[in-house]
C-alpha cells in the first residue's frame, strides 16, 4: 500500500543534535492493529556535499504508541558521529535524512509498505535548553544574533591584543536570509568611527559541510590581521559587528568594549557552547597559576657489590624516582559583571572542550575546568558581580607522550 499521504514529519530543517530530533510516523488505513506491525526508519547521515548520502547506516524500529504513531529519536545516535574537536573542525556538520516504512505479519508472511522519505536536514554539535526552548526550535530561532552562532552577550569587553573568532551560519534556514558580510564598525576616543566589511566565502557547489559555517575575525587583533592595522589603535574604543545579506542586516549585532589598562596580564579563555562553536571571555583580574608534582620512587641497593670490594659513593643515593609527573592549574577571576554574564557562564560550566589562548592565538592550552560549583549571582542578593574559575591544564610540564 502506498502510504505517502500520511503523516511523515520532522519539525526542524537544522538542529541540534545532542536534543532530541524527532520524527512522527502514521499509517490511517488501520493496517497498525495487524499482528507484529512495526514501523521503521532507514537513518543516512553523512558529510561532505549534500547529494552524497551513500547507503543507510541503521535501521530503527518502532511499535505504535497509543495514539498509533511511531516516534523515532535520531539524537543519540547522531550525536555520537561528532568525534572532531571543534578547534579542530569548527565546521563539523551532519547531513541526515530518512527513509520511512511499514511492516506487518500476515499468516507466514510479512507486508511492507512503500517508502516515504523526508527531506535532507543538517545537524550540529550542540544543544537546546530545557527550561526555555522546545523540542522542533529551528536554529535560526535559537538565538537572536543569528546567523551568529552565539547566546553572546550583546555586550562584551576585550583588550586590545586579544584574539578570537565568532563563528556565522551561512545557509539559508527557511525565510532567513543566507549572511553575505560581516560589517564591523569601530568607535574611537577622538569621536571618528570607521567601518571595516569582510566578505564571506561563498559555498561551494554541492553544498559542502566543511563549507557551512564560517569564522569571522571577532576580537581585536584578529580583526586587525585580517583588516587593517590601524583599526585596533590605542584610539579603539569599542566596536560592533553585524551581519549582512546583501545590504540588508540580518540578526542583532554583537558590541565589544575596550578594557582600560589592565593592572594584571589578562586571561583569553575559549569555551565551546551550545551551538558546537566557540566563544570567549576575558579575565582581567588577578590570576594564579599553580604546579603539582607527584611521583613514585623505589629504594634501590648502593654500594659497589659487583667489584672487588664493596665502596660508596656520595652521589648514590637510597632514593630513586621512576616516575615524576606534574598537575597544573589555572584560577582565574572576572571583573565586575551585569547578570546577563550568567548565562554565559552556565555553558562555560558545562562545556566540554575549553582553551587558554595566548600569544595572539598562537599558543592554545587546553584546559578543563575543575570548579563544580556555580552559585549564580545577582545585583538584588549580591549588589556587585565577580566569578572566579579554577581550570587543570590539560597537557603535563613535561612533553611526555
Amino acid at each position: 500500500r502506498d502510504w505517502s499521504s500520511d503523516v511523515c514529519s520532522s519539525d526542524l530543517t537544522a538542529s541540534l543534535g545532542q536534543s532530541p530530533i524527532a520524527f512522527s510516523v502514521s499509517e490511517s488505513a488501520g493496517l497498525y492493529s495487524n499482528l507484529g506491525f512495526v514501523y521503521t526508519a532507514n537513518l543516512y547521515y553523512w558529510s561532505g556535499s549534500v547529494s552524497n548520502s551513500g547507503s543507510y547506516k541503521y535501521q530503527l524500529q518502532k511499535y505504535p504508541n497509543a495514539a498509533n504513531y511511531g516516534i523515532f529519536d535520531l539524537s543519540k545516535i547522531l550525536s555520537s558521529t561528532f568525534k572532531d574537536n571543534a578547534y579542530a573542525n569548527p565546521s563539523d556538520i551532519r547531513y541526515f535524512k530518512c527513509d520511512f516504512n511499514y511492516q506487518y505479519q500476515s499468516g507466514s508472511n510479512y507486508i511492507t509498505g512503500s517508502n516515504v522519505s523526508s527531506s535532507v536536514y543538517y545537524a550540529l554539535d550542540g544543544y537546546l535548553l530545557s527550561r526555555n526552548q522546545n523540542i522542533g526550535t529551528e536554529l535560526n530561532q535559537n538565538t537572536v544574533y543569528f546567523p551568529f552562532l552565539t547566546d553572546g552577550p550583546q555586550s562584551q569587553s576585550a583588550v586590545l591584543d586579544d584574539w578570537g573568532y565568532v563563528s556565522i551560519w551561512k545557509p539559508s534556514i527557511n525565510a532567513s536570509s543566507a549572511p553575505t558580510t560581516a560589517s564591523i564598525t569601530a568607535s574611537y576616543t577622538n569621536g571618528s568611527t570607521a567601518t571595516f566589511a569582510i566578505p564571506l566565502t561563498p559555498i561551494a557547489a554541492g553544498n559542502p559541510t566543511q563549507d557551512l559555517v564560517e569564522l569571522v575575525p571577532f576580537g581585536p587583533q584578529t580583526i586587525a590581521d585580517n583588516t587593517t592595522s590601524s583599526f585596533n589603535s590605542s584610539l579603539l574604543n569599542s566596536y560592533t559587528i553585524q551581519a549582512y545579506a546583501g545590504g540588508t542586516a540580518v540578526g542583532q549585532p554583537l558590541y565589544v568594549q575596550i578594557f582600560c589598562e589592565a593592572k594584571y596580564t589578562p586571561v583569553r579563555i575559549q569555551y565551546k557552547n551550545r551551538y558546537g562553536q566557540f566563544d570567549y571571555f576575558t579575565f582581567p583580574k588577578v590570576n594564579r597559576q599553580s604546579l603539582k608534582t607527584k611521583s613514585r620512587d623505589y629504594r634501590p641497593q648502593v654500594g659497589s657489590w659487583n667489584s672487588t670490594a664493596l665502596q660508596y659513593q656520595t652521589y648514590e643515593s637510597t632514593i630513586q624516582k621512576y616516575v615524576i609527573d606534574t598537575d597544573e592549574t589555572l584560577l582565574v577571576n572576572s571583573d565586575w559583571l551585569p547578570e546577563i554574564y550568567n548565562d554565559a557562564f552556565k555553558q562555560l560550566m558545562v562545556s566540554p572542550e575549553i582553551y587558554w589562548v595566548q600569544d595572539n592565538g598562537n599558543l592554545i592550552v587546553p584546559l578543563s575546568l575543575t570548579t563544580s560549583d556555580f552559585q549564580l549571582k545577582t545585583v538584588v542578593n549580591d549588589q556587585l558581580i565577580q566569578y572566579s574559575f579554577s581550570f587543570e591544564i590539560g597537557q603535563s610540564y613535561k612533553l611526555v607522550l
